[in-house]
């Protein structure tokens, strides 16, 4: 399992469709959560936003929600860094200097925004990962049945 340690404010500038939203905010997790940036669901995600509590974001339950506050949020970036145990499991999402210089002296993976954004260059591709997706869902019931005739003596 990976964490994922998001500067929010530093991704959704980078993201013209979030950027430009109603609610940065809320776009930015709901991009997240249709592109799938972040692996598997059992990554966890935190997200790290400058500023103080936005009322939509408060009940999120995939992804856990920071606010900075009266601080920056690139100090309760390194504070999250430092509690935790398994550095190496953990990738920060940032253009920041100063949190991809704290991150690496403590054995964490970082992923510049550019680089954590290419895996999705297009719409097109998004939505091809998407059908095949829906067709491996429509015919898992068929394959698991062929495999246990395989498997399953």
């Amino acid at each position: 399992m990976l964490i994922y340690l998001i500067d929010g404010n530093n991704l959704y500038h980078a993201i013209n469709s979030v950027c430009d939203a109603k609610e940065p905010r809320l776009a930015l997790v709901d991009y997240l959560k249709s592109t799938r940036l972040t692996g598997s669901r059992t990554n966890e995600v935190v997200i790290v936003f400058d500023g103080y509590d936005n009322s939509l974001l408060t009940t999120e339950n995939e992804y856990r929600i920071i606010y900075s506050k009266s601080r920056e949020a690139d100090d309760v970036i390194e504070e999250e860094i430092q509690k935790l145990k398994h550095k190496r499991q953990v990738v920060v999402v940032s253009d920041d200097h100063r949190v991809i210089d704290f991150a690496k002296s403590e054995g964490a993976t970082v992923k510049r925004i550019k680089k954590f954004l290419k895996p999705i260059t297009t719409k097109s591709q998004i939505k091809k990962n998407d059908e095949d997706q829906n067709l491996a869902d429509d015919k898992k019931d068929s394959i698991t049945k062929e495999l246990e005739k395989i498997w399953v003596k």
